[in-house]
């Protein structure tokens, strides 16, 4: 047996290659911290691991506790997503924890402190796993248009 990837350069080479691109992926929170955002509102920490075309990704997201409707709207899409609408005003921390589910994250283009150019998947909104389908799969279109046909089969 040998080793698929044997030296620092191998992988380096690899996660250099690897492209993050906008889309939506399952989650699951790996940790919340309790946390005071800059302008002094409580917040919830969440560090996402994020399965990005067959590749465990991290990301972080924030909640925060603010008067603006849309921060609401964030932490009710993140209960709904992980199937659990009931816990929306918990405060604990180990209730967030362990949470899956999906988002649409977008690819966000950033340079680190060592001046290195990355990009980062960022939240942009937790897609609720009980809001009901824009259209009928095609499935269920075909199905129907063969009941009205009775004897007649598709191909």
């Amino acid at each position: 047996m040998g080793w698929k990837i044997s030296s620092d350069k191998q992988a380096q080479e690899i996660d250099m290659n690897y492209v993050l691109e906008d889309g939506v992926y399952s989650f699951r929170v790996s940790e919340c911290k309790s946390s005071v955002s800059k302008a002094g509102n409580n917040m919830k920490v969440l560090t996402l691991d994020v399965l990005c075309s067959g590749k465990n990704v991290k990301s972080i997201d924030y909640i925060a506790d603010t008067a603006a409707a849309s921060m609401y709207y964030k932490r009710k899409h993140f209960w709904e997503s992980v199937g659990r609408a009931d816990l929306i005003n918990t405060e604990n921390d180990r209730d967030f924890s362990g949470m899956s589910g999906e988002a649409k994250f977008k690819a966000v283009n950033y340079e680190n402190k060592e001046g290195e150019k990355r990009t980062k998947l960022e939240v942009v909104d937790y897609i609720p796993r009980d809001k009901p389908q824009d259209f009928a799969p095609a499935s269920t279109k075909v199905s129907q248009e063969v009941d009205d046909f009775s004897d007649d089969l598709p191909f």
